[in-house]
């Protein structure tokens, strides 16, 4: 009776078989017995990936090949985690940078010179201070800290002396987490490392003040937000990441509107004109349906006011509905 081979060594086998399949996707600088080693390293730090389509296990290990960054855990820069596709009904892999990793490509673009993500905790000294002068003042609490209250981002651009910033707060952070589907998985890295997750989510809104001369960590930041809101990259033969978009967005007219609205909830429907909240109904995608027909029913005068009102919420919203908030905010520019 032959011996059972490992599960590990049969990918091995399967994967060397099947290098004609993963040699295209690679890029130039990246030989097959490099891959192959970062492949098997990703595995061995998590088998469940080899429950994964193969497809998506390539392209999840060329795009951390070609930004760059390690799957070592040790190096905290960047995971492949097995996500399950329910249209597809199988497991598919997932390149999700780390803030490390994140941090690490911004570096690197020598147009950052120096970047901190920062948790702070309900003990805490903190104190953001605005105006002409603004400052962060933060003194961490000794021995238990408490609870997670705000993470900040600070970064410092090449020939700007002084340094920028970025707060977020528990509600906004948690905002996020309630979009992310990630946020809703109890084994998912919101769950597991919820530190972690909180510093990223930061270091990508802070992504927003940076050069786009950044490509690698502008690539990153996108490939993370896509991850959290669903879509897919476009590879060239070379290895190049193109295209990196959550899909294509609709442009709202009132009868797209009326059509959309009538399908939602009746809750929905009848938001309150002064705020439009998110309902447990929502995605963002609905969110802004109903928000362009709330603030275009207002006077013109009145919506600036309303854009204010819900800056936060139309910032978010921009993440994963980009065209949907302009046409939004572009309401303020419309003639009486």
């Amino acid at each position: 009776m032959g011996t059972a081979i490992a599960p590990l060594d049969s990918f091995k086998q399967e994967l060397k078989l099947q290098e004609a399949n993963f040699r295209p996707l690679l890029p130039a600088s990246i030989r097959p017995e490099k891959f192959e080693a970062i492949v098997i390293a990703a595995v061995s730090g998590n088998p469940k990936l080899m429950e994964c389509t193969r497809e998506s296990l390539w392209k999840a290990c060329v795009q951390g090949a070609e930004l760059g960054l390690s799957l070592n855990p040790t190096l905290g820069e960047a995971d492949i985690l097995p996500v399950w596709n329910g249209m597809t009904k199988k497991n598919e892999a997932q390149f999700r940078p780390r803030y490390k990793g994140l941090m690490k490509l911004a570096l690197q673009s020598k147009e950052v010179t120096s970047i901190r993500s920062v948790l702070v905790h309900e003990k805490d000294e903190f104190e953001v201070i605005e105006g002409l002068r603004p400052d962060i003042i933060h003194k961490p609490a000794r021995g238990e800290r408490g609870p997670l209250t705000d993470v900040y981002c600070v970064w410092t651009l090449r020939g700007t002396p002084e340094p920028q910033f970025e707060v977020m707060d528990r509600a906004q952070v948690m905002r996020i987490k309630a979009r992310s589907p990630s946020g809703k998985d109890d084994k998912g890295p919101w769950k597991t490392d919820e530190a972690e997750m909180w510093r990223k989510t930061v270091v990508r809104r802070a992504s927003k003040y940076m050069p786009i001369s950044c490509e690698a960590f502008q690539n990153a930041v996108a490939a993370d937000n896509i991850a959290e809101v669903g879509g897919a990259f476009d590879i060239t033969e070379d290895g190049e990441i193109i295209d990196i978009t959550a899909g294509p967005e609709p442009e709202y007219d009132d009868a797209q509107v009326d059509g959309i609205e009538d399908s939602l909830p009746e809750v929905v429907a009848e938001a309150d004109v002064e705020l439009v909240e998110f309902l447990p109904t929502d995605d963002w995608r609905t969110w802004c349906v109903r928000a362009y027909k709330v603030c275009k029913a207002l006077p013109e005068v009145d919506r600036p006011e309303w854009i204010r009102k819900h800056e936060a919420m139309l910032e978010e919203a921009s993440q994963s509905q980009p065209r949907a908030v302009k046409s939004i905010k572009d309401l303020t520019a419309e003639e009486a």
